[in-house]
C-alpha cells in the first residue's frame, strides 16, 4: 500500500535536510510512536506501541510503499506469518496512512539517536545509544569498521557515513547519558 502522506513528509524532510522524524499517531485505538528514517535503504518506519513498548521495524519500499504483511505483527501478533492478510490489517494500514503528518510541523520532531538505537538491536554495541562525538583513527592504514559505519549511517545518514570513510573517523557511543554530545558532522 502506498503511503501518500509519508511521501509528502519525506519531501518536507528533504527540503529541510532532515533524515529522521518522530511523531505520534493513534490508529484503531492504539497510540503509536513512529520514527521515519528516510536516509537508509530501504527507508524504514520504526513503529512503537506506547502502552506495551512492543515495536516493529517496517521497510518502506520505493514509491513509499509498505506491504500489509509487514504491519501484521503489530495488529495480529498471534497470526501465523504465512496466513493471508486480514481485513483488520488492511483497515489498520489505511488508518495509519491517513494519520501520518504531511509536513515537518508541530508534533513532528527530529528523532534522537537514542530513540533510533533503542529499537535497533542489530547495531554494534546496542547498549551504547548516546552519541559521544567523533574519534579520529589517525593511522594511515586505519579505516572505520563496518559495524560502526552501519550504526553511524542508521542514525545520521549517508552523508555522515561517507564523511567517516573520507576522513577516517569513527563515531563514538556511550551508555552514559551524561556523556552524550550534540550531533555535528566532523570537519
Amino acid at each position: 500500500m502506498v503511503l501518500e502522506n509519508l511521501a509528502l513528509l519525506d519531501a518536507s524532510m528533504r527540503a529541510s535536510d532532515t533524515r529522521s522524524a518522530r511523531f505520534v499517531v493513534r490508529c484503531s485505538g492504539i497510540q503509536l510512536s513512529v520514527v521515519y528514517l528516510n536516509d537508509v535503504c530501504p527507508q524504514e518506519l520504526l513503529i512503537i506501541r506506547n502502552e506495551s513498548r512492543h515495536w516493529l521495524r517496517v521497510p518502506v519500499q520505493s514509491g513509499h510503499n509498505v506491504e500489509p504483511q509487514a504491519i501484521r505483527p503489530l495488529v495480529e501478533p498471534d497470526a501465523p506469518p504465512e496466513s493471508v492478510t486480514s481485513p483488520a490489517v488492511r483497515r489498520f494500514l489505511e488508518e495509519f496512512a491517513l494519520a501520518i503528518p504531511r509536513t515537518l510541523s508541530n508534533g513532528v520532531e527530529r528523532a534522537a539517536a537514542e530513540v533510533i538505537l533503542q529499537h535497533s538491536p542489530d547495531v554494534e554495541e546496542p547498549n551504547r545509544i548516546y552519541f559521544a562525538g567523533w574519534f579520529p583513527l589517525g593511522r594511515e592504514a586505519a579505516r572505520p569498521q563496518s559495524p560502526n559505519l552501519q550504526k553511524t549511517r542508521r542514525v545520521f545518514g549517508q552523508d555522515a557515513y561517507e564523511l567517516c570513510l573520507h576522513l577516517q573517523m569513527a563515531s563514538r557511543w556511550t551508555d552514559r547519558v551524561e556523556e552524550r554530545q550534540p550531533f555535528k558532522l566532523p570537519e
